[in-house]
């Protein structure tokens, strides 16, 4: 998505075979995007995609998520990414950078880091479209540990190697987890998770590092389904909540 520019096709051959369209955009500004990661020939093209997809959810009726890493150079442009979102019913969700896998220190021990996630919370009890539960957010602000089960949604890569036991130890590589077994070469499911439970062992269940919300929140699901129930009961589709 980000390389491309909706005005290039035509919608309709993709928007209309789309429930959700998940994008990762850090911010609204050119300059802090190319701060991250983003080249200065692409930051206006990423940012322009974006809005075009949020003109045409109703005329497609599909959902755009916006998927926004917190780091210390996009946090003061975070409150315009949420304000563009709130005008333009566009869902967001948020995750604090990691530094081998664990949250960016010089960001969360930051004033402002904390500020902005209150602020959050305040703005999603109003009804803004943020994706996240309140028991994400306060593990947000608080660096608060519980219990993650990183298989519960596994993640399989376009080239079908599954990355055991989750991204973040995969990445990181060593003896907790890497690219177990490709599912191409295997004929069941349950082969490819021997293989994996095989090579790196059974997924663990007491890290608490990396507080990505794609991780997190189905971890959290599965310890506090009433608050989840709770959730849905106010309207809040927490099928949503982990889109990355």
């Amino acid at each position: 998505m980000a390389g491309s520019n909706l005005q290039t096709f035509q919608p309709s051959n993709l928007l209309t075979f789309l429930d959700r369209l998940v994008i990762s955009l850090d911010s609204v500004d050119p300059q802090a995007l190319n701060a991250v990661s983003v080249p200065d020939a692409y930051a206006e093209t990423v940012i322009a995609n974006a809005r075009e997809a949020a003109s045409l959810q109703k005329k497609y009726k599909f959902k755009l998520i916006l998927n926004a890493v917190i780091t210390p150079e996009t946090l003061p442009g975070m409150d315009k990414l949420l304000s563009f979102c709130i005008e333009n019913n566009v869902r967001i969700s948020f995750s604090p950078q990691s530094v081998n896998n664990m949250p960016r220190y010089d960001l969360v021990t930051a004033p402002e880091y904390r500020a902005f996630i209150e602020k959050v919370i305040r703005l999603k009890k109003q009804g803004a479209p943020v994706l996240g539960s309140y028991s994400y957010f306060k593990i947000l602000l608080d660096q608060t540990p519980y219990e993650c089960y990183p298989t519960l949604i596994p993640r399989i890569m376009p080239d079908g190697w599954l990355a055991y036991p989750c991204r973040p130890m995969e990445k990181a590589g060593g003896e907790q987890g890497g690219k177990a077994v490709n599912l191409l070469s295997v004929e069941t499911w349950e082969d490819a998770w021997r293989i994996a439970r095989a090579k790196y062992g059974n997924a663990p269940t007491s890290c608490v590092s990396c507080f990505q919300q794609c991780y997190a929140e189905p971890s959290l699901m599965q310890a506090r389904p009433f608050e989840y129930l709770a959730e849905l009961l106010h309207g809040n589709d927490v099928s949503l909540y982990a889109p990355g």
